[in-house]
């Protein structure tokens, strides 16, 4: 009778005993490594607050691709663009501002990037000038244009809603005044024997237009415009080289400045009046200062402006002139840079302007009053004033001009834009609450 020795028995039973542990044990095969990797998008370019995809390639020392494993994604400049992962081997960049950023992907110490642009969207071309008068129950009514003229800006309004201003011509080298009211529509005032351009920054309840005539060859001049006697020149006061008009009242009176040459090649303003005959009237300058303009005038006589020295750095003073020689220094800066400037005055006295930025109105009784500048605005201005104490105030954003109408209470009213357009100027009221201005 055969027996299995029991030595073969143990080596079968060992045998199949190490089968079983290979089987139930494989010997683990190391991943291939990375060799390469290389990241690619749709296009260079992605727009500031748009997105792309990008996509990581990634190839193994043997050649094959490696697709079930994640890379690690990074952007070079957060404020470029930012990137997020959207699977092991994909990723969405988003644009968040202007520049070049670099996309990377990263796994096992290998690296491979794509350089992208974000760029902001090109801006619309620039529209004309457009010349408006604003009221709360109308809204915006268009100003149109002189015939041969490209676009128009409003400078100033009378009591019954008579406007005037200038018109720009195609080749934006030269300026027309004009006159404009809802029957007669726009009507051009001509220009100052010898000049080329002339703007009309003031106009009174009697349709008296005044303003300023350019030259390349002649130094500025004054004018007065009327429909009986046309465009007159204003006189120039003895020793004078040029002069400016601003504003004109119901008497006639009108505030400006004449232009002295007292250093060579340069300028310098001095503020003044002239009275209906033409006669000026040069206004006195605060101690310490040798340079200033007449902004504005009301039917008292009481003239507003500024005041300062001979440089940039000196501080900018405001100053109200009274008929008889009285003056009053309202708003004095004493340190550099200091800036303050009246625009307007009303007919009981009230006074706009800006000061250091920031919109402001002023009484002889009550003093400064500031009005508030909206967050976020780098700088505001009150341009206009009427006796209702309505404030027009232009407040300046980046990329963006906002016109309001303040109450007296200090309520906004936002004026809102022209279509098409981001920036709006508003330049003054009258006691009817119609303000004029322009949009671009």
């Amino acid at each position: 009778m055969y027996r299995r020795s029991p030595l073969l028995a143990s080596a079968a039973v060992l045998t199949l005993l190490a089968a079983c542990s290979s089987e139930s044990n494989p010997v683990a095969t190391p991943p291939p490594v990375v060799a390469r990797i290389n990241v690619t998008a749709p296009s260079s370019a992605i727009p500031v607050g748009g997105t792309t995809a990008v996509t990581a390639t990634v190839t193994a020392d043997n050649g094959s691709l490696v697709v079930d494993r994640a890379v690690d994604w990074v952007s070079s400049n957060l404020n470029i663009a930012t990137v997020t992962p959207t699977g092991k081997l994909t990723a969405t960049v988003q644009g968040v501002g202007p520049g070049t950023v670099i996309i990377s992907a990263k796994l096992d110490g290998k690296f491979g990037s794509v350089s992208l642009m974000a760029t902001t969207p090109p801006l619309p071309p620039l529209l004309p000038q457009q010349a408006f008068i604003w009221s709360e129950t109308e809204g915006f009514v268009l100003i149109p244009a002189l015939p041969g003229t490209m676009s128009n800006i409003a400078n100033a309004i009378n009591v019954s809603g008579t406007v005037v201003g200038f018109a720009i011509v195609a080749s934006q080298a030269e300026v027309r005044p004009f006159l404009w009211t809802r029957t007669r529509g726009p009507i051009g005032l001509g220009m100052l024997p010898g000049f080329s351009s002339c703007y009309a920054s003031g106009v009174n309840d009697a349709e008296e237009v005044v303003g300023t005539c350019y030259s390349r060859t002649t130094p500025q001049r004054a004018f007065r415009w009327s429909a009986a006697a046309g465009m007159t020149e204003l006189l120039v006061p003895s020793g004078a080289v040029g002069s400016g008009a601003s504003g004109i009242n119901n008497d006639g009176e009108i505030a400006g400045a004449s232009y002295h040459s007292t250093i060579p090649n340069s300028v310098f303003p001095r503020p003044g009046r002239w009275n209906r005959a033409g006669a000026f009237e040069a206004l006195q300058l605060p101690a310490g200062t040798t340079q200033g303009g007449a902004s504005a005038i009301n039917d008292a006589g009481h003239t507003v402006g500024w005041a300062s020295g001979n440089d940039y750095y000196s501080p900018v003073s405001a100053v109200l002139w009274k008929r008889g020689g009285q003056i009053n220094i309202f708003g004095l800066c004493e340190q550099i840079y200091c800036e303050i400037f009246p625009s307007s005055i009303s007919q009981n006295g009230r006074v706009a302007g800006r000061r250091e930025g920031v919109p402001f109105t002023w009484t002889e009784s009550t003093g400064f009053t500031n009005l508030t500048r909206p967050p976020g605005a780098g700088f505001s201005e009150a341009t206009g004033i009427n006796d209702l104490g309505q404030v027009t105030v232009n407040d300046f954003f980046p990329g963006e001009v906002r016109a309001s109408v303040v109450s007296p209470a200090g309520i906004r009213r936002s004026l809102g834009h022209l279509p098409g357009r981001t920036a709006t100027h508003v330049t003054a009221i009258n006691s009817s609450g119609q303000a004029v201005g322009f949009g671009r």
